[in-house]
């Protein structure tokens, strides 16, 4: 049975609820709305919620300061390139850490996956704080990288594109099948949007040594952490309300549209940039487009690949978001505790 009805926002003080804790839902759910870790048939955002906390890490671990003088010393189209990356990741973790809060977690209805998708706000937030960093201590121009989307119509149409994919959730009565669309749009933006960005900068990394680190430790919250927790939602509420074939077809037109705006943007900003081919690009990011695919189990919509020649970068950058020091026991937790966080099916 598939379920379509209009929703409203969970009650947050609902103490006379007799729903038990072990009987949580997704979406369906009536909470008393505290948070028992203990008692969840939701073991995976527990799971999530620990690796979250075992990644802590602060902007000041970068030091972004250093790639003040390398910045100056790139050419103009990796100038240009670092510029409209900086500000679209800007605008998305910005934008995230709002509609996570504000808009996703309202309707989300089991106490452990709302103190996950808490810790993922605090975290876009903190990837903000780290971006603003940069554009301070690197650009030395904040207030043009967080306007370049008034005058970079490539930069518009990009942060155009991502919010399309959230205006249902946003109207003012969605539905169950409306959120899983939602659900499914998390998964694009940090599987398939932030990557193209990513790779961009690492592109750059022998020079911007700093910014290297600081995406490394980005990208492993959105990949390690992000990606999962999303997964499990949407394979979850699919459970408690079904999905309907023509919810499955606008996912997989979301997925496709944004496949096509991503191909168009980073072969955009990467032009002239060493590395950077149509073929490359394109590859990448269909390989990314089927991992997006395959965490919502839907059909994969490309030739499988390797994901070609970028993948190198990724394979040689994203180790820089494992901490270690010289002491073991003043290695972060995160350091060594397990990635077993794929699902529970």
């Amino acid at each position: 049975m598939v379920v379509k009805v209009k929703i409203m926002s969970k009650q947050i003080y609902n103490l006379d609820s007799k729903e038990s804790f072990k009987d949580a839902k997704i979406i369906t759910g009536s909470p008393n709305g505290i948070i028992n870790f203990n008692d969840t048939p939701h073991q995976w955002a527990v799971s999530i919620y620990k690796q979250m906390e075992g990644n802590q890490w602060y902007v000041e671990e970068c030091n972004l300061a250093q790639d003040k003088v390398p910045y100056r010393n790139l050419t103009e189209e990796e100038r240009y390139a670092y510029d409209m990356c900086l500000s679209q990741l800007i605008t998305n973790d910005s934008i995230q850490t709002n509609q996570l809060v504000d808009s996703i977690n309202q309707h989300i209805t089991s106490p452990v996956v709302n103190a996950c998708l808490a810790l993922q706000a605090y975290q876009e937030s903190l990837h903000s704080r780290s971006y603003a960093v940069a554009a301070d201590e690197v650009c030395n121009d904040s207030d043009r990288i967080y306007r370049l989307h008034e005058t970079e119509p490539a930069l518009m149409r990009k942060n155009n594109a991502v919010a399309e994919m959230y205006l249902n959730i946003n109207s003012q009565n969605p539905n169950y099948q409306d959120l899983l669309v939602a659900f499914a749009a998390n998964q694009v933006l940090e599987e398939l949007v932030f990557p193209g960005g990513f790779v961009t900068l690492w592109s750059l990394g022998s020079k911007m040594i700093g910014t290297a680190k600081d995406i490394s430790f980005i990208e492993r919250d959105e990949s390690g952490t992000h990606v999962p927790l999303f997964k499990n939602i949407f394979r979850t509420a699919v459970k408690e309300v079904g999905i309907e074939n023509e919810t499955i077809i606008k996912i997989k037109k979301m997925i496709l549209n944004m496949t096509e705006e991503e191909k168009t943007w980073t072969k955009h900003i990467t032009n002239k940039l060493l590395g950077f081919s149509d073929l490359a690009i394109d590859m990448f990011i269909e390989e990314k487009a089927n991992s997006v695919c395959k965490n919502l189990n839907i059909d994969l919509l490309f030739e499988k690949t390797n994901g070609g020649p970028l993948m190198s970068l990724v394979d040689k950058y994203s180790m820089l978001g494992i901490k270690t020091k010289s002491n073991f026991f003043e290695v972060p937790v995160g350091d060594y505790t397990v990635n077993g966080l794929d699902n529970d099916y």
